[in-house]
């Protein structure tokens, strides 16, 4: 064989080896594009005529049933229907429904809407963070922060009854509580009878005597304007010797597996009762405050109309999920503090109460 044929026969097969290259590489380009244009046209953001959303839609379509099983999705009409099926707790679900109020009612779990027209709180829950114990807040260095009334760290407190016992106060200050809320009394749920905490007293003078503000509050099952009234006048008379810088609380509750007297009252009953109580003391110098859970303020009170009292939110939850208004946060029906044994609620405060 000649050296130009071999020459002629290399140039050939160097050729068609080139070919085959070229021809491989279109084909995996080719490939490649087809493969994204299909993830593009999937997510909806191909750039094809029939993706593109007209200039008249203000937002994507929502997915089909059949779009949302194709993706391994499951519809918030699903999730909703395993959340009571498996019993999934509301703290979870607020994550997720952000737009939503969620509390468990007569063992359903409730979806609840919540109002553009209420005043929201001002928090970034970014500043809230936990050590072992309990949350710390720290205001960001805004016009908020310095604002009168509005604490630049959240204050650290307790809320404390007859079922604390004797308290050393002096070791719960020296544990960083700053502020109590006592309770002075309560109105029974089946008699209706007013009774002055046992150890009201004792609690008050102590925390006074340890450097800790006080607030008190009232165990309330005024079933009208004229015992709400009632209550604040008790309140009143047994705080007169003391100096209160916190707020006086009006607090009405679900009594939990008994029949209570309170129980056949409406929404605007229970709202009417607390606003006869909150201005009695509002009119005596003191600072009102209405205490509840997310459930209560929400199912068992005219929120509108409550607008113009302090909120005393009761929810344990790593972190905040009810969007009004409050200026304290019951975080804990569980914690501990030097001084006290057994449990206690702990509480966080957002203001000072100057």
């Amino acid at each position: 064989m000649g050296q130009e044929d071999m020459r002629e026969r290399k140039g050939r097969g160097n050729g068609l080896m080139l070919f085959l290259m070229i021809l491989i590489i279109i084909l995996l380009v080719a490939q490649a594009f087809f493969l994204v244009y299909q993830f593009l046209r999937d997510e909806g953001r191909a750039q094809g005529p029939d993706a593109r959303p007209s200039r008249e839609e203000a937002a994507p379509a929502e997915p089909t049933d059949e779009e949302i099983a194709a993706r391994g999705w499951i519809s918030a009409d699903v999730l909703k229907r395993y959340a009571e099926e498996y019993n999934i707790n509301t703290e979870f679900l607020s994550r997720i429904f952000r737009d939503k109020i969620i509390y468990k009612q007569a063992g359903k779990i409730i979806y609840a809407d919540i109002d553009p027209n209420l005043k929201k709180h001002p928090y970034d829950w970014d500043a809230l963070w936990w050590d072992e114990r309990r949350p710390h807040y720290s205001f960001a260095e805004t016009e908020a922060a310095t604002a009168e009334g509005v604490a630049a760290e959240a204050l650290f407190g307790i809320d404390v009854s007859r079922y604390q016992g004797n308290i050393d106060w002096a070791r719960a200050a020296a544990d960083g509580v700053e502020f109590a809320i006592i309770r002075m009394g309560y109105r029974g749920y089946d008699t209706g009878k007013q009774v002055v905490d046992e150890f009201f007293e004792a609690n008050i003078q102590g925390a006074r005597s340890a450097g800790v503000r006080v607030g008190v509050y009232f165990f309330s099952q005024a079933v009208n304007e004229a015992e709400a009234v009632e209550e604040a006048e008790m309140v009143l008379a047994g705080i007169a010797p003391y100096d209160v810088s916190f707020p006086v609380v009006f607090d009405i509750e679900e009594i939990s597996g008994q029949n209570a007297r309170t129980d056949a009252l409406t929404a605007g009953e229970v709202t009417d009762i607390a606003i006869a109580f909150c201005e009695r003391v509002r009119e005596a110098g003191y600072t009102p405050m209405i205490y509840a859970n997310p459930k209560w303020f929400v199912s068992r009170m005219e929120l509108d109309r409550l607008e113009p009292y302090a909120k005393w939110l009761a929810q344990y939850y790593k972190t905040p999920t009810y969007p009004y208004a409050f200026a304290v946060w019951q975080f804990s029906s569980s914690g501990t503090v030097d001084g006290i044994k057994g449990n206690v609620d702990l509480d966080l405060a957002f203001e000072y109460f100057r």
